[in-house]
């Protein structure tokens, strides 16, 4: 009798969900070439990004970033970029005028933007959520971007710690 209630379990879920197993969308007539085009390459790529793209810009990017920060002013130029997944750091060189940088990288909760070594103010570019600087004035400026924990992030981080800890004394003892 104790089998038989798993085995049930298991038969009745499979059957009650069975029409999850089918495609969404058949494209019988599809070849390799259609479907590996540059642009369908993008389009698949972005496509599961959607899903999880910050509420913070109105639109999507339909192309790959340059991965480089953007300006306006010609006379801006880098002298050093580093980027990683929670810590961005460039030099800048302004010339002639004042300028405002835009860093290749999408705003979230927990960023904090640094203008030499100072904390600076975070301004969301509207189109594609990205963080960009306040104008910053002629001169050499060092800007760095860091991603800290937010205390969700640290409450989930201690629960599933605690998760573990729990789980790990259970089968102990």
């Amino acid at each position: 009798m104790v089998t038989i209630i798993p085995i049930f379990i298991i038969i009745l879920t499979i059957f009650l969900n069975i029409n999850y197993f089918k495609e969404d969308i058949y494209f019988p007539k599809l070849t390799d070439n259609d479907r590996f085009t540059k642009a369908e390459v993008i389009r698949q790529s972005g496509a599961g990004l959607k899903d999880y793209w910050p509420n913070f810009g109105q639109e999507f990017p339909n192309s790959f970033s340059t991965n480089i920060p953007t300006f306006q002013n010609t006379d801006t130029h880098i002298t050093n970029y580093h980027k990683q997944s929670n810590l961005v750091y460039t030099s800048v060189n302004i010339q002639n005028c004042s300028d405002s940088i835009t860093l290749p990288l999408v705003y979230f909760p927990g960023w904090q933007l640094y203008i030499d070594n100072m904390p600076s103010e975070i301004i969301i570019e509207p189109n594609l959520g990205l963080i960009q600087t306040p104008e910053l004035k002629t001169g050499t400026h060092k800007i760095e971007a860091r991603l800290k924990s937010t205390s969700v992030q640290k409450l989930s981080n201690i629960l599933s710690l605690t998760g573990v800890f729990i789980f790990i004394l259970v089968i102990i003892i």
